[in-house]
């Protein structure tokens, strides 16, 4: 085989399997996340996509806790291919609104053991209720 041949296959072979490679440490992004919120009267549900196997998961703030507070807190696994291993799936977070006002709640994703300022994403909701505790908005 000539060198130039040898030259040609090498690098094509390597190209591949650099190509495998990438694919194959592909992983779960919060920046893929399809986050989803809905709201009715005082409830609040705000779902994000999420992958503890990974190490992280995401944690939040509520900048005042007078105007809403956190109900429910729940992650569920992907019910497509319960044989996945290291699989992600969605956490929802239940909030209720309490009082008039206007509330922000932050969320990073991040590894815990890392600390908040090693967020891999940061998602802020500002929530606005009424006087009777119903969320009348919610701007992200």
């Amino acid at each position: 085989m000539s060198t130039t041949k040898t030259k040609l296959l090498c690098t094509l072979l390597f190209a591949f399997v650099l190509v495998i490679s990438l694919t194959a440490c592909s992983q779960f992004s919060p920046d893929d996340a399809s986050n989803a919120v809905s709201y009715e009267g005082k409830a609040l549900i705000i779902e994000l996509e999420e992958n503890p196997t990974t190490g992280f998961s995401w944690s939040y703030t509520i900048s005042d806790t007078d105007v809403i507070h956190l109900v429910e807190d729940v992650y569920t696994e992907d019910s497509e291919d319960p044989e996945v291993v290291g699989g992600g799936g969605m956490h929802q977070y239940k909030f209720e609104g309490l009082s008039a006002g206007e509330a922000t709640i932050i969320f990073d994703y991040f590894k815990s053991w890392e600390g908040e300022e090693t967020a891999e994403d940061h998602v802020e909701y500002t929530v606005i209720v009424n006087e009777d505790g119903t969320i009348a908005e919610v701007n992200q």
